[in-house]
């Protein structure tokens, strides 16, 4: 038991260094070496403590290290080198997806391959919210124009207007765009439960030719969002 507890207090003291230098650090490499080290290092006490199938009781309990730069870092690194349960898989990615940053599209598109959309219908809400949908749906996604130009979209899409205008001209961006277009529900990815009405979708399959702007300037569905989160 000391031991375990030794290592444990190591893990959590390298990690919070990182915790108090990453937000100080100016120097771009700098401080992606200190997210490569804490992600190694939150990993490596995963892996040393558990062994075998792992269920999702462990993989909640190993985001309680992590932050939202490290969330997905660790959770994608994980999937790949333990044997994950599906409830597990499917709840670590959707909290890391939902509560994480850099991600990566192939990551993502190899992560989801042996998955239908069904298996993360895990809550009432998303079940409901997928039943309702028709059997072709129209999906919106908030970015920069550049992201349209260079054809870099990433998985996250709306089913809602409104939401996607907020993530294209929040913080007054005038480089903003809404891009729409028309799906079969049974190609989306994942549907996560919320009030942003979040659907994963791989664009890359069809192009930017099947992409509709809707706008490049915010209408009363910015404005009615605003109004409503004030």
């Amino acid at each position: 038991m000391k031991k375990e507890s030794k290592s444990k207090t190591l893990s959590e003291s390298k990690v919070e260094k990182y915790y108090r230098c990453y937000r100080n650090e100016n120097d771009d490499e700098k401080k992606w070496n200190l997210l490569r080290d804490a992600v190694s290092e939150i990993v490596d006490d995963f892996i040393a403590k558990h062994s075998g199938k792992i269920y999702q009781s462990s993989i909640k309990s190993v985001f309680r290290m992590c932050d939202s730069n490290t969330r997905w870092p660790v959770f994608s690194t994980l999937a790949y080198l333990c044997d994950l349960s599906k409830n597990a898989f499917v709840s670590g990615f959707k909290y890391a997806y939902t509560c994480g940053r850099y991600f990566d599209n192939d990551d993502i598109r190899e992560m989801l391959y042996d998955y239908t959309m069904k298996d993360f219908l895990t809550t009432a809400e998303e079940k409901k919210f997928y039943k309702s949908l028709s059997e072709t749906v129209k999906i919106y996604r908030g970015c920069s124009s550049k992201e349209y130009s260079d054809s870099s979209f990433g998985f996250s899409w709306t089913t809602d207007r409104a939401t996607a205008e907020f993530f294209a001209f929040r913080d007054n961006s005038n480089d903003g765009a809404v891009y729409s277009m028309d799906v079969y529900k049974d190609e989306l990815s994942v549907i996560i439960g919320g009030i942003e009405y979040e659907v994963l979708f791989d664009v890359e399959r069809y192009g930017n030719e099947s992409l509709s702007l809707v706008t490049d300037k915010p209408t009363r569905y910015y404005d009615e969002y605003i109004k409503q989160k004030s």
